[in-house]
């Protein structure tokens, strides 16, 4: 196994929080980092109308994939992988369950295959977009490398199925793994990420809780066309004056 990937799988080994780490806490992390924080300490927010939607587009699209792609009916439940064993009967194994000491991921099949007379396990993970958002490339490739350390096997590549037609595409988990490294050292961190409102505010589940802290505060991402970059240096001198963030921002624009 490369270096890169062994590197990444010891990182994984050692990530720490409050709950397991779980496909939908690594989505949120692009979303927000805030975002994530709060599902990793157990909290929950009011689901919208737009990710109610997509979750049932979702469950739609993969019905019908198992159905056409896979030629089986999708079914409840998930199968907890211990052995490169459990394939010796099959060469494919549906709605998986990657759950470790920090992990409970999941992907939709897992498939033998076998190249050149080796073993070889392909991860996929079905999604009902037209395109591959970076976030799901990187989600697959936390998936794969988690059970290329509990399976002790290599896996060199995931795949994503997505859009009407089916596509499938690789993702080579060398190509992803330096991201998987960042983002498992990122969520070691038990502090509270830096708090700003963005453009992912409007469909969050926990939009209500941070406008009310947002406004209580006085925070300067209330104001439109302020980066967090901005806020932190605006943030950092104001607290030298003991003023208002928006009266600061004010004073700073008329001088």
């Amino acid at each position: 196994m490369p270096s890169t990937n062994r590197q990444a799988e010891n990182l994984l080994s050692k990530t720490v929080c409050d709950m397991k780490i779980t496909n939908d806490i690594i989505e949120s992390y692009f979303d927000c980092k805030l975002k994530s924080y709060l599902k990793r300490k157990g909290e929950q927010g009011q689901v919208n109308q737009i990710e109610d939607h997509y979750r049932s587009k979702l469950q739609r699209y993969r019905e019908q994939v198992f159905q056409e792609r896979f030629a089986t009916p999708l079914r409840d439940g998930h199968a907890q992988i211990q052995s490169l064993s459990t394939f010796k009967l099959t060469d494919a194994i549906y709605n998986v369950r990657v759950n470790s000491e920090h992990f409970d991921l999941f992907c939709d099949v897992l498939i033998k295959k076998r190249v050149k007379g080796k073993l070889v396990l392909v991860p996929v993970l079905v999604l009902p977009t037209e395109t591959i958002e970076q976030k799901y490339k990187i989600l697959i490739s936390f998936i794969a490398t988690e059970l290329s350390r509990l399976l002790n096997c290599s896996i060199e590549y995931s795949e994503i199925i997505y859009s009407t037609k089916m596509m499938s595409k690789k993702i080579y988990l060398d190509r992803y793994s330096k991201h998987v490294r960042a983002i498992s050292l990122s969520m070691e961190d038990q502090n509270s990420p830096f708090f700003y409102l963005n453009a992912h505010c409007s469909i969050c589940e926990f939009q209500t809780t941070c406008r009310e802290r947002a406004k209580a505060s006085d925070h300067l991402s209330q104001l439109r066309g302020i980066g967090a970059e901005k806020i932190k240096k605006i943030e950092s001198k104001r607290n030298l004056y003991g003023k208002s963030a928006i009266i600061y921002f004010s004073s700073e624009k008329k001088a």
